[in-house]
C-alpha cells in the first residue's frame, strides 16, 4: 500500500490533517458525516484502506426490486455507504419479475448469515400478501422496510408521505389553470399506490370542487406509464401526475 499522504486526503475532505489522523488511527470522536468524507477522499485519491478501517461489524443484506429501474440502484449506493460508514458490509439480492423470489432471496441471505436485512419496495408493500413471513423473521432476524409501510408487518419502516406527495402535484397543476387532472398509477394492491390514490382524490375534491377524479390503473413501468397517459389522454385530461418516475418517462415517450 503507497504511504498515505494525510494533507493530500485532508484537503480533499475539507478536513484537518488531526481530523485525517484520528479517522485512520480510529481515535477520538469524529462526526459520521466527517468519517465518510474522509473514506471517500481515500478512495477517490487512489489509497488503499489500512486493514483496520475494513474491520466490519457483520453483513447486512439488501434486498431490493429490479435495477433498471434508476431509483433503486441510488437506494442501494446509499444504504451501502451508510452501512460502511458504520462498519458494516452489504449484499445484495433482487427481486426480478422471473428470477429470485423474496422468499428465496432471504433464505438464501440467511444462510450467508448476515445480521440483518433491509427490504427496499418488497413483499411489505404488497397488501395482499401474507404478513406472516415477516413475523416469522422477525423472530430470528432484525430488518427494516423501505416504501410501503405496512401496520401488519413487525419492523421500523421509513416511507415517503404518498398522499402529500399527491396533494403539492394537484395544487401545482391546479394553480397553473389545468381543472382535469389524471393520475396514472400501478396495480392498486400496493400500498403506496393506494395512498397515492387516496390523496389525489383528496386533493382533487378540495382545490377542484365538483371536478372528477380521473385514474388509470397499469403498472409501475414505462410501459404502464404509456399506456396510463394514452388513457388519460382519452378521457380530456390536460394534466397528469403518475406514480413513479418511470411511469412519467414512460408517459413522455407516449
Amino acid at each position: 500500500m503507497s504511504k498515505i499522504r494525510m494533507q493530500d486526503v485532508a484537503t480533499h475532505a475539507g478536513v484537518s490533517v488531526a481530523t485525517v489522523s484520528r479517522v485512520i488511527n480510529q481515535k477520538g470522536n469524529v462526526s459520521e458525516d466527517t468519517r465518510t468524507a474522509v473514506l471517500a477522499a481515500l478512495d477517490m485519491l487512489g489509497y488503499e484502506r489500512p486493514p483496520r478501517l475494513s474491520e466490519a461489524s457483520g453483513t447486512v443484506g439488501l434486498l431490493l426490486p429490479e435495477l433498471t429501474n434508476p431509483i433503486f440502484p441510488v437506494f442501494y449506493q446509499e444504504l451501502e455507504r451508510e452501512f460502511t460508514a458504520a462498519g458494516y458490509t452489504t449484499t445484495l439480492a433482487t427481486q426480478a419479475p422471473g428470477a429470485l423470489t423474496e422468499d428465496e432471496a432471504v433464505a438464501s441471505l440467511t444462510a450467508r448469515e448476515v445480521c440483518g436485512l433491509v427490504f427496499v419496495s418488497g413483499m411489505h408493500a404488497d397488501s395482499k400478501a401474507s404478513p406472516e413471513r415477516y413475523v416469522r423473521l422477525a423472530e430470528r432476524l432484525p430488518f427494516v422496510t423501505i416504501n410501503g409501510a405496512n401496520p401488519r408487518v413487525p419492523a421500523p419502516d421509513f416511507s415517503t408521505d404518498d398522499a402529500e406527495s399527491m396533494r403539492q402535484a394537484v395544487r401545482l397543476l391546479a394553480g397553473l389553470g389545468h381543472s382535469r387532472i389524471g393520475l396514472g398509477i400501478g396495480q392498486r394492491r400496493y400500498i403506496p399506490g393506494q395512498r397515492k390514490e387516496q390523496g389525489f382524490g383528496e386533493a382533487i375534491s378540495q382545490m377542484l370542487p365538483g371536478a372528477d377524479v380521473i385514474v388509470a390503473e397499469t403498472f409501475f413501468t414505462a410501459h404502464g406509464g404509456a399506456r396510463a397517459a394514452e388513457a388519460l389522454l382519452a378521457r380530456g385530461c390536460t394534466a397528469m401526475v403518475f406514480g413513479s418516475d418511470i411511469m412519467a418517462l414512460g408517459a413522455i415517450d407516449a
